[in-house]
């Protein structure tokens, strides 16, 4: 019917808690990225600094939950902003400390947070003038 109103659909923000379970060994022992290889121990090193949590048991599937926690990020700009500067630039890197040479700055979580919230602004003002 033509009189009928349009339903627009509209993103908003939401909260959803998301664990990642690694039940089996997964000879994790390395992780190619930009063309370089880089090995467990210092991913594992990376993966401190990346996610924020410290490395709470030498084991490769902690690690794979770690990748698996960068990967993941459906649905949020905050996680999004982490995976491109972590693993989606053609600049990114794994340095897992100082011998491995020199050592970048990643953002904190906050820092990431405040990027996405300029994307959700950004969507939200799009939907405004462009309704989907």
């Amino acid at each position: 019917n033509r009189n009928m109103p349009v339903q627009r659909l509209v993103a908003s923000p939401d909260r959803t808690c998301v664990e990642n379970f690694i039940t089996h060994n997964g000879d994790f022992e390395f992780y190619q990225l930009n063309g370089k290889i880089y090995e467990i121990e210092t991913i594992q090193k990376w993966l401190a600094q990346a996610t924020e949590i410290d490395m709470q048991t030498p084991v490769d599937s902690a690690a794979i939950a770690g990748i698996v926690d960068l990967i993941r990020c459906r649905g949020c700009f905050t996680l999004s902003v982490r995976y491109v500067i972590c693993l989606g630039l053609s600049s990114s890197q794994i340095v897992g400390d100082e011998n491995e040479g020199p050592v970048q700055r990643l953002p904190s979580y906050y820092q990431y947070e405040a990027i996405g919230n300029f994307f959700e602004e950004a969507l939200s003002i799009f939907q405004t003038e462009y309704p989907l």
